[in-house]
């Protein structure tokens, strides 16, 4: 009777363990996402700060030659910490903390950066320079279609 009795505990145990296990991986998944959430956040709080850096951002993104010189370093700083911020995603991606689904959303956003020219731009002067190593497949495949889809090698 006494075994019985300890190894229904022993079981019961383990069910709660598993019950706490699984809950606990749903808040760090939970906070994780919410970093993330947060460090979008701040790179894109950054042209929303002041009236300024919005006109700079936007008149970059679509004509950067319109830019004065200090404008367009402004504007590359800008684009450089969002674009930090997308490799910090594909690494997560990469690294499988972040689901396929969550990346494509975020290739989405690339696609729509890199369909600029002001971006196209930032990247054949200064981007790929500063960019890590994970960013090699867009390097290989710079083209004006889709970048994206050559970041993670998905097929359109």
């Amino acid at each position: 009777m006494g075994e019985v009795v300890g190894a229904t505990a022993v079981v019961v145990s383990l069910i709660y363990l598993a019950i706490q296990i699984k809950d606990n991986s749903k808040l760090l998944k939970n906070a994780f996402d919410d970093s993330l959430m947060a460090r979008y956040a701040a790179s894109l709080s950054l042209v929303a700060q002041t009236p300024e850096n919005a006109y700079v951002f936007h008149r970059g993104m679509k004509e950067p030659e319109s830019l004065t010189e200090d404008q367009l370093a402004h504007f590359g700083y800008m684009i450089g910490l969002i674009m930090t911020q997308i490799e910090y995603t594909y690494e997560q991606y990469q690294d499988g903390r972040i689901s396929k689904e969550q990346w494509s959303q975020v290739a989405v956003i690339v696609d729509n950066y890199f369909s600029t020219p002001g971006v196209r731009q930032w990247w054949k002067k200064l981007g790929r320079t500063v960019i890590a190593v994970s960013y090699t497949h867009l390097r290989a495949h710079e083209t004006n279609d889709l970048i994206s889809y050559a970041v993670v090698c998905l097929k359109k």
